[in-house]
């Protein structure tokens, strides 16, 4: 007698289980699909506020997104726009007429509310379906119950963090003019000239190169927090302070270690950051790590004739835009570019009066840009040598692999 109610019961699951399960697979009283949770376009919503036990509240300010708080903090700017553009595309797969009760829409365990110009639109998320393809939701000003899929919850699931923008660091290097840098005592003063140019500021001005510094500006748009402790002590003194001023203002960064931790502090973030300890090496510690070290600088577009051997035995002319070999044959102009490209990226690791002894036979070229100046002669050997004119500098293995290759697949192509 004591399992016919045990029996019973598990019928009632059961029965109960199934009507679930038939609201999935019936059609619906309204819906096909198609119809989208939040008819907006992206541009109409200015806030959003996720209440999962805590609050997260996001606001838009003019095309930016801010996580709002005491002050408002700087948004993950893709992070948000990835969520409000799958937020606007959620369909709606099913209605249901049916008491929100039965749907764990009683006391509903994630709310969303978002704000457009027209007024607010809450969003409540109650249970999942028995597959846990669909969870049920309720829309205010509506009343029926609404079948979403299952990744809508996954979708509002966002933690604080998530969503705050991480980078210490947010410039526009084209719009940089200064830069100082003081590591350990140690002070580099940058400057950009009138051509745009990056030079030291001392006595002697010294050329820096390009793509050291365009690496420097990267390392620091790449810092990144791995949390934010809060308020806590900043050495006077930290290990690394870097000051920059642009056209859009100043910006200034201070990192340290503290044991086995680094920190971070920067103007354009509220409180202190936690980061790896890997990025205090990044940061220059002298005017070597920034020296312009390119062994020559072809002005790519000006090129219009390359020849090859010490005779020019083999010649390549441009012509309206299109490039010939001596025998007036149509030559693929990348490759002939690949050749100045590999050239003008090379850094040179030694420089010498000479050609050293075990340089052996070179390969020569002789390029031709600005007509009214003279051409670049270079000549390739063994030993990773490199003479351009009379000087003469050892680059690395990579480089002159990648130079030897070029010109290779540029005699091979036009035999």
């Amino acid at each position: 007698m004591k399992a016919r109610p045990l029996v019973v019961l598990g019928a009632a699951c059961l029965g109960l289980a199934l009507f679930y399960f038939s609201l999935e697979r019936q059609a619906p009283v309204a819906g096909s699909g198609r119809e989208k949770l939040f008819p907006l376009d992206q541009g109409e919503i200015s806030g959003i506020e996720i209440r999962e036990g805590t609050v997260i509240s996001l606001v838009r300010k003019g095309r930016t997104w801010w996580v709002a708080g005491r002050p408002d903090f700087p948004a993950d700017q893709d992070e948000v726009a990835r969520l409000v553009g799958a937020l606007v595309h959620i369909p709606v797969v099913k209605t249901i007429d049916g008491p929100k009760d039965e749907f764990g829409l009683r006391s509903p365990a994630m709310e969303i509310v978002l704000s457009t110009a027209r007024g607010k639109r809450r969003l409540f998320l109650g249970s999942d379906s028995p597959t846990s393809t669909f969870c049920y939701a309720f829309l205010e000003g509506r009343k029926d119950v609404l079948l979403l899929p299952a990744a809508t919850r996954a979708l509002f699931r966002k933690s604080l963090f998530s969503l705050m923008d991480r980078h210490l660091v947010r410039i526009d290097p084209r719009g940089v003019t200064q830069v100082r840098i003081v590591k350990r005592g140690s002070i580099l003063a940058l400057l950009r000239d009138r051509k745009g140019a990056w030079r030291l500021v001392d006595e002697y001005g010294m050329k820096l190169g390009r793509e050291r510094v365009n690496g420097f500006f990267r390392d620091l748009g790449a810092i990144e927090a791995l949390s934010f402790p809060g308020d806590g002590p900043v050495p006077e003194n930290p290990d690394v302070r870097i000051e920059m001023t642009s056209k859009q203002g100043g910006l200034w960064l201070k990192m340290w270690k503290e044991g086995q931790k680094a920190y971070a502090l920067s103007s354009c973030q509220q409180g202190r950051a936690e980061i790896s300890p890997a990025f205090l090496h990044t940061v220059p510690s002298g005017p070597d790590d920034l020296l312009d070290r390119s062994i020559v600088e072809i002005p790519a577009g000006m090129v219009g004739k390359i020849a090859l051997g010490s005779r020019g035995e083999r010649v390549f002319l441009r012509k309206s835009g299109v490039w010939f070999d001596g025998k007036r044959k149509v030559v693929r102009g990348e490759l002939l570019y690949d050749v100045v490209r590999g050239l003008n990226a090379a850094e040179y690791e030694d420089e010498y009066l000479l050609v050293p002894g075990d340089a052996g036979a070179g390969a020569f070229l002789r390029i031709y840009a600005d007509p009214g100046s003279d051409p670049f002669d270079i000549t390739l050997y063994s030993q990773y040598y490199v003479a351009v004119g009379k000087k003469v500098f050892r680059i690395n293995e990579g480089a002159m692999k990648g130079l030897k290759e070029s010109l290779d697949t540029l005699v091979e192509a036009n035999r």
